[in-house]
């Protein structure tokens, strides 16, 4: 008889229910041997720690962004810095992993040391894991994972790599920035040189040019007009200067070298007099003004007749002054001579600057004759100067960042890297495979054993269910239908084995369970108990009793 799909539920329900043992013995048979497999399946133990970098100022204050670029330009290499070759083989020195592998006699590795050294670094790079949890400008929060079976391997490697990534942050932060000190520093100095230079040739432009202006082209004209006009002026000036030395020379030579000095020399007795006249005038100013005296006291008249007598005498004096003649040099003559020299020097001065005018407008007239070369030199010379100090400006800034950047890198004020979370020095608890991995495998694979065993028991199963079965199985009608005739040693059978074979084994299925999953529970989530109950199950049984 073929096999007929049920058409509703209620029939998919009945087939499940006349099958209920092939179903829940398999599925329980093979869930316990899928959990008790797992325990020898390999354990993954994962370890995590993780770091920091803080920036205590923020980067405009480090020297604008120079501190935050150069670290940066690391930060972009987290990944290799961690899983690269170079790193993994530091961690392994470090760890002193390579000292159990095959040698030869002079301390290099044989080929088979080599393949296992080169299979471990492998296996390292696909084992560690790098998170940036948090990146701010202030802030970098990342986490560092490391899978293996080794339990007491992981915490050191994680712990160690940060350790090492640390050092290498700051090793390379602290000579990038010395390396971009060095190279500020050279091209400071260089374009420093190149200013003085190109001002140099700008004064040098300058003082052979005279203060020509090149951007205006008129300048030059005007300013060889200018020239001539001086030139022709200090021309006149020249010749009205030739024509006074000349006049002087003449006239000093009409002049004598001495001439007679006639001084006076006042008679003693005449100055007597006028002494005692001057003491007179003094006495009667003091008559009338001080002592307050009217011109009809005894005294004042006595001092105005006094002064009357001596003012007469004084007039009425013989002699007068003594004259005395001498000769002396002819002073006019000396100062005339002196003047000579003056003007003759002068002279010899404006003829000098009149040849110096003169080639001054010699000058500007080939600079008006090649103006526009002499205009792009200056161009030229002016545009390099501008170009030249803007890059000095832009290099002095980049080194005055970067000397700001590595002051504070090398002070440890400006970032600091260290650690948030260290990884544990014992790994308590597998990472992988987990316990609901296991239960999940288990129940899938028991429930796909148990819908198995009822298809193949249903395909397997040629009886009829029902009388409309029967009908449109065999296409004859049917007369009666007889029920199950059970004997009674197929009944005691059926008691037997429904009242104590299948409980039987349904409680040692469960034991059977319970057991395997305690076992599994213990070897993941608590190692170090199920390593006591594999060394000494005794003692765990007795510590575990007395403990409950």
């Amino acid at each position: 008889m073929a096999w007929r799909k049920p058409s509703n539920l209620n029939e998919w329900f009945g087939i499940l229910v006349r099958h209920k043992k092939k179903f829940f013995f398999p599925a329980i048979s093979v869930m316990i041997v899928v959990i008790w497999a797992s325990q020898w399946m390999p354990r993954e133990f994962r370890a995590e720690a993780k770091f920091q970098r803080k920036s205590e100022m923020s980067y405009s204050q480090q020297g604008d962004s120079t501190l935050g670029d150069a670290y940066g330009k690391i930060h972009a290499l987290m990944n290799y810095n961690f899983k690269g070759r170079p790193a993994i083989e530091q961690l392994i020195i470090d760890l002193r992993l390579k000292e159990g592998l095959p040698h030869t006699a002079d301390g290099q590795l044989t080929t088979d040391g080599m393949m296992t050294y080169d299979a471990m670094i492998n296996r390292f790079a696909n084992a560690i894991y790098v998170n940036n949890q948090v990146s701010s400008e202030s802030i970098d929060l990342i986490s560092v994972s490391f899978t293996d079976m080794d339990r007491a391997l992981v915490p050191k490697v994680v712990n160690k790599l940060i350790e090492n990534y640390m050092t290498k942050v700051r090793t390379e932060l602290d000579e990038t920035l010395l390396d971009q000190k060095k190279f500020f520093d050279t091209e400071v100095n260089r374009y420093r040189t190149k200013v003085r230079e190109l001002e140099s040739a700008k004064l040098r432009f300058t003082l052979t040019q005279g203060g020509i202006t090149p951007e205006d082209p008129m300048f030059v004209y005007n300013k060889l007009e200018d020239l001539k006009k001086n030139k022709d002026k200090m021309k006149a000036d020249i010749e009205k200067a030739k024509g006074s030395l000349d006049a002087l020379i003449k006239w000093v030579k009409e002049q004598p070298d001495v001439v007679q000095n006639t001084t006076k020399e006042e008679n003693e007795e005449l100055v007597e007099l006028k002494e005692k006249l001057k003491s007179l005038k003094q006495a009667l100013d003091a008559n009338l003004y001080e002592l307050r005296r009217t011109k009809e006291h005894p005294q004042v008249k006595d001092l105005i007749r006094r002064i009357a007598d001596t003012n007469k005498e004084i007039a009425e004096f013989e002699g007068g002054d003594k004259l005395n003649i001498e000769e002396v040099p002819n002073v006019e003559k000396i100062a005339a001579d002196k003047d000579i020299s003056t003007k003759a020097g002068e002279l010899a001065a404006m003829e000098k600057t009149l040849e110096e005018t003169a080639a001054e407008v010699d000058k500007f007239e080939l600079l008006n004759r090649d103006f526009f070369r002499v205009r792009n030199d200056y161009l030229k010379i002016t545009r390099d100067l501008t170009e030249s100090t803007d890059q000095l400006k832009f290099w002095e800034d980049n080194l005055r960042r970067t000397q700001m950047a590595l002051t504070v890198s090398v002070g440890d004020r400006g970032m600091r890297l260290s650690f948030v979370q260290r990884a544990p020095e014992t790994v308590t608890k597998p990472s992988s495979p987990t316990l609901f991995k296991i239960i999940g495998a288990a129940i899938a694979l028991g429930l796909a054993a148990g819908i198995l065993m009822i298809v193949l028991a249903e395909l397997l199963d040629h009886s009829y269910r029902s009388v409309e079965q029967a009908i449109d199985e065999i296409k004859l009608p049917v007369l009666g239908a007889i029920n199950e005739i059970v004997s009674p040693a197929a009944a005691m059978r059926r008691k037997i084995l429904g009242w104590g074979v299948f409980p039987l084994v349904t409680t040692v299925l469960a034991l059977l369970l319970t057991g395997v999953f305690m076992l599994t529970y213990l070897s993941l989530e608590q190692p170090h108990k199920y390593d006591m109950l594999k060394q000494n199950p005794v003692d765990f049984i007795r510590q575990t009793l007395g403990g409950a």
